[in-house]
């Protein structure tokens, strides 16, 4: 699923490795997820956890990879 990811949005899951090294495996695989176009609702089916803390996740997320290194990448923050 990664490197089809990968291969359809230029690379972005690599991107986002190289601008967050230390990204905590559970939340990559929440951003591999949402990278793929999956609803909140299918990603919380396949990670077991309600919607709600998706949703948390998800905007957690985000906000640790606009404080690291001021990320502009607008395709990386386009999938949260």
């Amino acid at each position: 699923m990664e490197q089809a990811v990968n291969d359809c949005r230029g690379n972005i899951l690599v991107r986002l490795r190289k601008i967050y090294p230390d990204i905590k495996p559970a939340d990559y695989q929440l951003a591999v997820y949402m990278a793929c176009g999956l609803s909140t609702r299918t990603v919380s089916l396949l990670l077991g956890e309600s919607v709600d803390v998706v949703y948390k996740r998800k905007s957690r997320l985000k906000s640790r990879l606009k404080a690291v290194s001021g990320t502009s990448d607008a395709d990386i923050l386009s999938i949260f």
